[in-house]
Formats: C-alpha cells, structure tokens, sequence
C-alpha cells in the first residue's frame, strides 16, 4: 500500500511542477514586463536582457531596460524601461545555445 500512495504522491507533484514552469507574459503599457517561467538569466544590459525559459530563449530588447524581481525558484521576472522588442527562438539545452541568439 505504500508503494502506491509514493508513486501517487509523484504524479501530484509532477502535475505541480508542470503548472509552476507556464510561461506567461503581461506587458504593461510597453514600461514594465512581468514574466513567468524564466529559468535562467543569460545576458543583462540597460539594452537587452537575454533570458532561457520553458518555452526556449527570449530576449528582450529596449532602452534603460532594469530587472526589477527575479526569482528563479518560482520562475517569476519583473523587467522595466521602455520595451522595443521581445522575440523567441526554440533551442536545444546544451552548452553554447546562446551563440546561436546573438549573431
């Protein structure tokens, strides 16, 4: 009987796990971005934040850009300045992934 309940047990975090790595985003009046999801920071200046999150690499590019929040245990970002561009790309999850985003 214990054997189930732990294997019960797994699949109810598993569940939670999959819920807490969503990734959303809000952008509000282009000032203030507030991201979920966010498992790595990669690259940060007033001009480009470059970010890994569970649905590949983000980067997001701006002026006077600054990273209010970050916490990458419950994947939650904050980022404000004025937001020009945020763009995707799939990536695999291996060493040097980011060279492929700053060509």
């Amino acid at each position: 009987m214990g054997a189930k309940k732990n294997e019960d047990e797994k699949k109810e975090q598993n569940k939670t796990d999959k819920i807490n790595k969503t990734h959303e985003l809000k952008l509000m009046e282009r000032k203030e971005l507030i991201l979920s999801g966010v498992e790595e920071v990669f690259n940060f200046n007033e001009n480009s934040v470059a970010i890994l999150t569970t649905q590949g690499g983000m980067e997001v590019k701006g002026k006077d850009l600054n990273i209010k929040s970050l916490n990458l245990d419950s994947g939650e970002m904050i980022i404000r300045g004025m937001i020009d561009v945020l763009s995707y790309e799939l990536l695999e999850r291996k060493k040097g992934i980011w060279k492929r985003l700053f060509r």
